[in-house]
């Protein structure tokens, strides 16, 4: 028996015992070795791939296998078993292709972590994803203190193909008497930003010449089309999440948190607190549709000229050319951007507050609670917690309490990692989440006009096991091949190789 053969009688025995973390290992080791696949191998690792949940991945390897032989039955069984239902989303549709051929070239990535745990998190399973499709990927940490630009010199030496960073961390990198590296060596270097890009208005003035900017919500993109014509390119890459094997191991009703609530409670004291912040609160309290930047400029706009005397001075002897002008626009939302937060945080107490006078029960993790929670005795707060830690968490919750931090057009990572471990989700809903999941058969939607009518809905899930099984089971079938970190991976590669990064 040779080599491979040997391989494949081996990595088949491991897993059908379950051992996958030896398995996996193995196929780590084999990949040195050999150059090419055939079929059989592509199926060996879509079935490593689907013994860890990594759906996508293994969906990816059966496809490849079977553009190579399609009469080759096991592939084609495993494709039918992955694509158990037809999904069809508008606009953001991107699933699978079926010409898998972009996999064939193996490519060199850069990702920038050291920036905060979340951001890391989320690397390091791109990292993952890249490798399992037989990428090389150079971790550069913002944190180290050894000479992380020697190995990194070392890398983009033998060429670079993509580059990804996380809310700026990595976009503007000097080097080697070069003021922009990467556009010097014309490598697209994608700053992925977590939050709305009115944090970052500075940043995105002095974009580097191969910058481009995925946003996590679509109102986001428009935002920057907008403000930014110096942005190279800017497209909808909203956040995924991750499924946790364990979260099998625990049925529903026997999971010890009813609800749980994992995000920050955060308010910036030190910003501008004034007259014209009250009335942009007002506006976000009266309409809860609207987004901070366009509630910003509207108050903004509508300022009489004695208003605008009142609160911006500088501007008062030429008001209608203010408010048409798109640098003065840009200004004043830099200056009043922590609305955004403080505006979030706002709701975010009032629904965990609405369910604790109800005498529901509420775990909270995240910074800043400490003092809301020593208030209320439903309420228990765990402190700060991993990323990692909080998937955990969700793994034993019921239910998955999320209040967007006022994304309009996107999906935020609680939801994903709700439905891909098992917990019912309730979030204030959003156009993304809309087009995707109906309200009580795969999520349940409340208001943030009537935060009132909360406690009722979790109330009705916590009795009602057949209704919350129903929820999770069909939020599940979606949302694991659509909604993971894997997927989002296999996309970014697509995008690379397929050229849409101009």
């Amino acid at each position: 028996m040779d080599f491979v053969e040997e391989y494949k009688s081996l990595i088949y025995s491991l897993l059908y015992n379950g051992e996958y973390g030896q398995a996996i290992m193995l196929r780590n080791n084999a990949r040195k070795i050999w150059k090419s696949y055939d079929e059989e191998m592509c199926y060996i690792e879509a079935l490593v791939e689907y013994s860890t949940y990594h759906f996508p991945l293994a969906l990816f390897w059966a496809e490849r296998g079977y553009r190579i032989n399609p009469d080759y039955q096991p592939n084609k069984e495993f494709i039918e078993l992955l694509r158990n239902e037809v999904i069809e989303f508008s606009d953001y549709n991107f699933l699978f292709p079926y010409d898998v051929s972009f996999l064939n070239k193996k490519l060199r990535i850069i990702i920038h972590c050291g920036v905060s745990p979340l951001m890391d998190y989320t690397g390091k399973l791109f990292m993952e994803v890249f490798e399992a499709l037989g990428h090389d990927v150079f971790m550069f940490r913002h944190d180290v203190e050894k000479d992380i630009y020697k190995e990194f010199l070392s890398f983009t030496s033998k060429g670079v193909d993509g580059s990804i960073c996380f809310n700026n961390f990595g976009w503007f990198i000097s080097l080697d008497g070069i003021d922009d590296f990467y556009g010097f060596y014309h490598v697209n270097n994608l700053n992925y930003l977590f939050d709305h890009p009115l944090y970052y208005i500075d940043s995105l003035r002095k974009a580097p010449k191969e910058g481009i900017v995925s946003c996590v919500d679509r109102k986001h993109v428009n935002f920057i089309n907008r403000f930014f014509p110096n942005i190279k390119q800017n497209f909808f890459f909203p956040l995924g999440g991750e499924e946790f094997p364990e979260s099998c191991n625990k049925p529903w009703k026997e999971r010890c948190i009813d609800v749980l609530f994992v995000g920050t409670y955060e308010k910036n004291v030190n910003g501008p607190n004034d007259d014209f912040s009250d009335r942009v609160y007002r506006k976000l309290a009266a309409n809860t549709s609207i987004l901070v930047d366009d509630a910003i400029i509207e108050t903004f706009q509508s300022l009489s000229e004695k208003e605008m005397g009142m609160f911006f001075p500088g501007y008062s002897n030429c008001v209608d050319e203010v408010k048409k002008d798109k640098n003065i626009l840009q200004f004043i939302i830099e200056r009043y951007c922590d609305i955004d937060l403080n505006n979030t945080s706002f709701f975010r107490k009032k629904a965990v507050i609405s369910l604790a006078n109800a005498g529901i029960k509420v775990t909270i993790y995240g910074r800043g609670w400490e003092n809301i929670a020593s208030e209320y005795r439903n309420i228990q707060w765990g402190g700060a917690i991993s990323a990692k830690e909080c998937i955990e968490k969700i793994c034993d919750s019921k239910i998955v309490l999320n209040v967007m931090p006022w994304f309009k057009d996107g999906i935020h990572d609680r939801v994903a990692n709700a439905m891909l471990n098992r917990a019912v989700c309730i979030t204030d809903p959003t156009e993304y989440l809309l087009e995707r999941y109906t309200d009580q058969e795969d999520i349940i939607y409340f208001s943030l006009d009537h935060i009132e009518e909360l406690p009722k809905l979790v109330s009705d899930i916590l009795c009602n096991e057949n209704k919350a099984e129903l929820l999770i089971n069909n939020a599940y079938q979606k949302a694991k091949f659509t909604e993971t970190w894997q997927n989002r991976g296999i996309e970014y590669i697509y995008r690379l190789m397929n050229g849409d990064f101009i």
